[in-house]
């Protein structure tokens, strides 16, 4: 699919939407917000609701200071799509932990979400109740390649009716699901990432597939520089390492990926660490920018965002 069919169907879900959920990783808000799909949204006058998906993957102290900063200047809802297996009745599931403080399979925020949008298809003329009152409401499901738009989608008709996972580009067109009666979803290829975006960049927020780098060393450059020492050490109980080629050749012999004659597969080992950190096995989280800090200007975020076809990296 070429970058301007993709930027073209993101527009066409616009227009055709009541409301548009634009999907964020909970663990970079901001890294995964692109101020290109919200001026779209404003220009055609249409709701924007920030949903902050994958929220099992974060403290909840940090997912607080970031509903607080993001609710700002905007309508947000925390969600956890559900992961359980089977292909019907999938659970909405309401506890956010369970009784061991973790979270479980099912979703959280399906209940929360499906109320906002109830409450926007109200007609406010109408002297019939809630229920009755309802209009048709077509909501558009955007965001940037696996922030779990397919799988939200999945979470509330409660059956797996898109093809979601963490593949980049599993979404190819956009399809129409029906919800209930009332409410229809509209969802879209992932779209829109930086243009000032390296390589590594692209691949730490799956946009990119793993097996298709050449060279997995540098996102794994990357991901040093995110994660302390003391944390990979104890994740992959490793001894301490000094530069990325180190780590690797330590990180194999620990794996057991091994070439021929007991030669450490340093590509293997990289690919390897890549797939945790997208899975979330390698925890790291952003923080919310500080009251003080300057923050990019809308201006300079909507320069960085351009359309990409992302299996062309």
């Amino acid at each position: 699919m070429s970058d301007t069919v993709i930027q073209l169907d993101v527009k066409d879900v616009i227009n055709q939407s009541d409301v548009v959920l634009e999907v964020l990783d909970a663990r970079d808000p901001m890294g995964t917000r692109c101020l290109e799909i919200e001026k779209m949204v404003a220009n055609e006058n249409k709701r924007l609701v920030l949903l902050v998906n994958k929220i099992d993957l974060v403290p909840r102290p940090n997912l607080d200071a970031w509903l607080n900063y993001l609710r700002r200047s905007h309508t947000v809802i925390p969600f956890k799509a559900n992961i359980q297996r089977q292909s019907n009745n999938l659970s909405s599931g309401r506890p956010y932990v369970d009784k061991h403080g973790k979270m479980p399979s099912k979703g959280y925020g399906t209940s929360d979400l499906l109320s906002l949008l109830a409450n926007y298809s109200r007609d406010p003329s109408s002297e019939l109740s809630d229920k009755e009152s309802r209009l048709s409401l077509t909501v558009g499901v955007v965001g940037l390649p696996n922030t779990g738009k397919s799988a939200l989608i999945n979470t509330l008709k409660r059956q797996k009716v898109c093809v979601s996972g963490n593949v980049p580009g599993l979404t190819r067109h956009s399809q129409r699901v029906r919800i209930d009666k009332n409410l229809y979803l509209l969802d879209t290829p992932g779209t829109l990432v930086s243009k000032t975006s390296d390589t590594s960049d692209l691949v730490l927020k799956n946009c990119v597939k793993p097996e298709l780098l050449p060279d997995p060393v540098p996102a794994v450059e990357a991901i040093l520089r995110r994660c302390s020492k003391d944390q990979l050490m104890s994740k992959y109980n490793i001894e301490d390492y000094g530069d990325v080629s180190d780590f690797l050749v330590k990180l194999a012999r620990r794996m057991g990926r091994m070439k021929k004659g007991g030669v450490p597969d340093i590509v293997m080992s990289a690919r390897g660490l890549i797939n945790d950190w997208i899975t979330g096995k390698v925890t790291y989280y952003t923080e919310p920018p500080c009251e003080d800090n300057a923050v990019e200007s809308n201006s300079d975020l909507l320069s960085k965002c351009q359309p990409m076809e992302v299996t062309d990296v």
